[in-house]
């Protein structure tokens, strides 16, 4: 198995043929017989194979297995302002992160990302979208939309005040009948 990816020296391991061989060269080597195997290529660390798995056939000749790393990085967004349980999520890459927790813990091949943030209704995101690479953590404040209380309210409040108006001008609208 000859791996490529992560910098020199980066531990590694492959299980094949029912053992399990680590190394921190770039190369693992298992003296097999003839026959059919399967393997599984462990990440370490902050890594992810490709593949990470497969099937191999011996036939009297060596045969190379290549493994490529992917380096990943870790990124974490913390809402708050939200009340306790609702659901939240993170958008990257058109895959959804949701959490119902003030956390969404991502884990990706490293690289640049645009993410959005999506909030339940009634609720703004600060910021609601942006540019992430490498290990990060992002801080977003849930801003509430006047509330359906308060707009409720609000409404009860000029209703009563339109009909007050309205009485007021029909007595005045009576007087001045009165009076002619």
């Amino acid at each position: 198995f000859r791996e490529s990816g992560p910098n020199p020296g980066t531990p590694w391991e492959v299980t094949a043929a029912n053992q399990v061989i680590s190394s921190n060269s770039s190369t693992i080597t298992f003296r097999v017989a003839n026959g059919s195997y399967t393997y599984q290529a462990s990440p370490v660390n902050t890594t992810l194979s490709s593949p990470d798995s497969g099937s191999f056939t011996v036939s009297g000749t060596p045969v190379i297995i290549l493994i490529h790393f992917i380096i990943v990085v870790n990124m974490t967004f913390i809402v708050s302002g939200l009340p306790g349980g609702s659901e939240w999520s993170i958008v990257i890459d058109n895959r959804t992160y949701e959490s119902t927790s003030p956390f969404i813990y991502v884990n990706i091949p490293n690289g640049t990302y645009s993410y959005r943030v999506q909030l339940p209704f009634n609720y703004y995101p600060s910021p609601s979208s942006g540019k992430v690479s490498g290990n990060k953590v992002i801080f977003v404040q849930a801003n509430s939309y006047l509330g359906w209380e308060a707009l409720i309210a609000l409404i009860v409040i000029v209703d009563i005040f339109l009909v007050l108006r309205i009485r007021r001008a029909r007595r005045v609208s009576r007087r001045q009948q009165q009076q002619l």
